[in-house]
């Protein structure tokens, strides 16, 4: 039997061993793509994300909405140009935005984002504060800062008497961790009190993390140190490793789940922290391996598995070339559709998802190319000089794998020239010899009219002559 277990040990050994170098290995091979005001042209200051429905990334900047599509960068400015802290998608696409001393919505219209504030409709005109975060919970939205919670239900926006909390949605349950006070819980929007011993007052929990190897979260503070957190009791008890006492030199800022097996965690001055699923260190992601910056502020992991944090100092995408995954489905999109003049047109294009230098776009000018041909001028196209006529556009990506994205369509049209028209020509053509034939036609009826006329003066002046001639015979023959 101790024969057994001695076997089935060492199995276990060599499994978690080979687990960790292969880990190890995977995480070795990061890649940084940073991007900086020098690529996005606005504020460097930017402070959460997400990707949304569409695969684009969007992050609250100090300027604005930051959206990237993986080709171009574009700024949606809010109300007074406002600096915005926190966004929140729902499934309608709808993105809602938290923003210094304002609320707001961005719906889509017409393939543009459009926003709309809700601040105005506040019955009490309560001062708002900074929104640091923004949750959907329950086809609600809840925009959260220091001054309290306000929830807007698609019709009206209502306040919440909790200020100074930091508020989290697990499992459908809002949980908010309040400076000085403890840890709470949202029923029915009231706030009620779960655990006043969990309390610090100048530090709150500012991320959960689900436990990957059993049930319950990992509670995160700033400089406070890790907690395991029992989201049934609210029972919270101190996790001691050496993960806990970096939080104390560096500040943890936010954490995620990472590669489904691994935490990644930002901090206010360390850079980024990877830990396994025991929250063991496996790597620590700072200026040394190439971020722009130590200062990071949100993390979190896109559908391909690349991380995109928001830094101080602008954003960087991480990605390890050990480990491959693709979007469903990628579809490729027409961003920019600019007509020069009446027969030139140029194009713009992006596949959400992936990075243009991921991407080798093919595209086919139907009524014009016969067949795909490929693009070197990275994600643009330009046609000039064209004939009229009725033309479509058609442009497609190449991805990593091989495979093609769905393309994408436009159909256009270009007018003819007046003096290219066939009527013009016709009567280029045409004109001249009906001119010519209206002349002769003219004319030989001219003539005919003169000819007619001299032929009647001819008759009356012979018919003159004739009567004279007898009369100069009568006259003659009266003398005689």
């Amino acid at each position: 039997m101790r024969g057994l277990q001695i076997i089935i040990g060492t199995l276990l050994c060599i499994i978690l061993c080979n687990s960790f170098s292969y880990t190890q290995s995977f995480l070795d091979s990061l890649q940084i793509r940073p991007f900086t005001q020098a690529h996005y042209r606005v504020a460097s200051f930017n402070y959460t994300g997400l990707e949304g429905l569409d695969h684009k990334i969007y992050f609250a900047n100090e300027s604005g909405v930051l959206s990237y599509d993986g080709s171009a960068w574009i700024l949606d400015p809010i109300k007074d140009f406002k600096s915005v802290f926190s966004l929140a998608q729902t499934k309608d696409s709808t993105l809602y935005v938290g923003a210094d001393n304002e609320i707001g919505s961005m719906r889509l219209e017409e393939d543009e984002y459009r926003y709309t504030s809700l601040s105005g409709q506040l019955e009490d005109q309560v001062e708002i504060g900074e929104v640091w975060q923004t949750i959907v919970h329950e086809d609600n939205i809840y925009f959260i800062s220091y001054s309290g919670i306000f929830k807007y239900d698609d019709t009206q926006v209502t306040w919440i008497d909790l200020p100074n909390s930091h508020t989290f949605n697990l499992n459908g349950r809002l949980i908010a961790s309040v400076f000085g006070k403890g840890l709470y819980e949202l029923v029915n929007d009231k706030p009620v009190l779960r655990n006043g011993d969990f309390s610090f007052d100048n530090d709150i929990a500012f991320a959960f993390l689900p436990d990957l190897n059993g049930s319950g979260y990992f509670l995160l503070t700033s400089e406070n140190g890790i907690y395991k957190f029992d989201p049934e009791t609210f029972d919270v008890e101190e996790v001691e490793s050496e993960l806990s006492l970096f939080s104390k030199e560096l500040w943890f800022y936010d954490a995620t789940v990472f590669n489904d097996s691994l935490y990644a965690i930002s901090t206010w001055k360390g850079g980024l922290i990877i830990t396994d699923d025991q929250l063991e260190i496996l790597k620590v992601i700072n200026t040394k391996n190439g971020l722009n910056t130590d200062e990071m502020k949100e993390v979190f992991e896109g559908s391909r598995g690349h991380l995109w944090v928001a830094t101080n100092s602008g954003i960087s995408e991480l990605y390890w070339s050990g480990f491959k995954s693709g979007l469903r489905n990628p579809k490729t999109m027409i961003t920019l559709k600019n007509e020069e003049n009446e027969n030139s047109i140029s194009f713009e294009f992006a596949t959400p998802g992936y990075h243009i230098s991921e991407l080798k776009y093919m595209c086919f000018l139907e009524g014009f190319e016969s067949e795909f041909i490929p693009i070197k001028d990275g994600f643009r196209k330009e046609y000039t000089n064209l004939d009229g006529g009725e033309y479509t556009f058609k442009v497609k990506a190449k991805l990593p794998d091989g495979n093609y994205s769905k393309e994408a369509r436009y159909a256009f049209t270009v007018p003819t020239p007046w003096y290219l028209t066939a009527e013009f020509i016709s009567l280029s053509i045409f004109g001249p010899t009906g001119i010519f034939f209206l002349f002769y036609y003219l004319r030989t009826k001219q003539l005919k009219v003169m000819n007619e006329t001299l032929e009647s003066v001819v008759k009356r002046r012979t018919k003159e002559l004739v009567f004279q001639k007898d009369q100069l015979k009568a006259a003659n023959d009266h003398l005689k």
